[in-house]
């Protein structure tokens, strides 16, 4: 019984436990958007485990808006909605997970559309 125990206990692998994330986290988003399109912001890669969860605020001109996932493969992907970047402006990306946080901003703008009273059309390329 006894060898038992002690082959048992001698083929067990030890979990992994990987350190808290602390410091800075990198933060990857476009330095422009146009209102009304959808935003993806990428998080990582860092030495975290999966599943490890991330919160992202935007803060704009309507206020703050929270977004939340999980890592996986030690990164983490946030897909802003359009109904949230209707409102052109400054927008301030922050990101949170245990220990760590990160920043980011966009500007997002509105395209130039036609002008149909004065006959001009403004085509942006």
């Amino acid at each position: 019984m006894l060898i038992t125990v002690i082959l048992i206990t001698a083929c067990s692998t030890v979990p992994v436990t990987l350190p808290k994330l602390t410091g800075n986290i990198p933060i990857h988003a476009p330095a422009t958007a146009s209102a009304g399109s959808a935003i993806e912001v990428s998080v990582g890669p860092l030495n975290v485990a999966n599943g490890t969860p991330i919160g992202l605020v935007m803060v704009g001109v309507h206020g703050p808006k929270v977004y939340n996932t999980v890592f996986t493969d030690g990164e983490a992907l946030f897909r802003i909605p359009s109904a949230d970047t209707f409102q052109p402006g400054y927008v301030a990306l922050i990101v949170a997970s245990e220990n760590a946080r990160g920043e980011a901003s966009i500007i997002v703008f509105t395209p130039n559309r036609s002008n149909a009273q004065n006959g001009i059309l403004i085509i942006n390329q």
